[in-house]
């Protein structure tokens, strides 16, 4: 049942574009309600690399500040990562 549980939560999570969520642990098992523990995908780390046709990492024309600065800000640091942002 916890697994049937586990899965339709990130499910959901996965269905509005939280890619890297999981449910880690389930809480409060001698009640009635059980509680679930989901990491999200907080974005701890940002690398921005240009890359050719082949996909081999190259040196960009544009400056790193500028492909930053005109990212969407859920894409930041510290935000949630979704998917469709």
């Amino acid at each position: 049942l916890l697994q049937k549980i586990r899965d339709r939560v990130q499910q959901w999570y996965h269905g509005e574009g939280y890619a890297c969520a999981q449910v880690l642990n389930f809480g409060n098992l001698n009640t009635k309600e059980v509680v679930c523990e989901v990491v999200e995908g907080h974005i701890t780390q940002l690398v921005i690399q240009f890359q050719d046709k082949l996909g081999n990492v190259i040196e960009g024309n544009s400056q790193v500040p500028v492909v930053q600065r005109e990212l969407p800000k859920q894409m930041r640091q510290g935000y949630v990562f979704n998917i469709e942002a």
